[in-house]
């Protein structure tokens, strides 16, 4: 496979190198899958994580072979991240959550908290992948608590 293709995979065809918050703009996709209907949303987005994963593990693997190390061109991890954050079974899918959930990724992606720090500062393919899954988890785990506490503080008030 040319260098052009796996680099092309791995930016998500160009997303990557996005002059501002490649990053941040890597992670907007997977917020389409909330458009789709109820009956679809988990397994196309579950189909679509793991095809993403699949297509994308080996280019990464290639590029960090090549010397690099997580370039900031690679956000197909943030895309990975993120589906995984939209696929929590409980997940409110109003505007309010998608967007709350969103703010919390790229708040524990770009600050990397422990022990998401120790997974970032590892070299090769799995690692890459790694901190922006547990990013999603720590995501999720957040999210879930808000929601939460706002359905007890709903009936506490009404």
């Amino acid at each position: 496979m040319s260098k052009k293709v796996y680099i092309n995979l791995a930016s998500l065809y160009g997303i990557g190198y996005a002059r501002y918050a490649p990053g941040t703009i890597g992670s907007i996709p997977p917020l389409l899958f909330v458009l789709l209907p109820e009956d679809y949303f988990y397994p196309i987005t579950l189909i679509a994580l793991v095809t993403v994963i699949l297509l994308s593990y080996k280019q990464v693997e290639k590029i960090e072979s090549d010397g690099y190390s997580d370039p900031g061109f690679v956000v197909v991890d943030e895309f990975v991240g993120m589906t995984i954050v939209l696929l929590m079974p409980f997940f409110p899918k109003s505007i309010f959550w998608v967007l709350l959930s969103f703010a919390f990724f790229r708040i524990f992606d770009i600050f990397k908290p422990f022990p998401i720090d120790k997974l970032n500062s590892r070299k090769g393919a799995f690692y890459v992948f790694a901190d922006d899954v547990l990013a999603g988890i720590f995501t999720s785990l957040t999210i879930y608590i808000l929601y939460v506490c706002s359905q007890i503080l709903a009936i506490i008030l009404l």
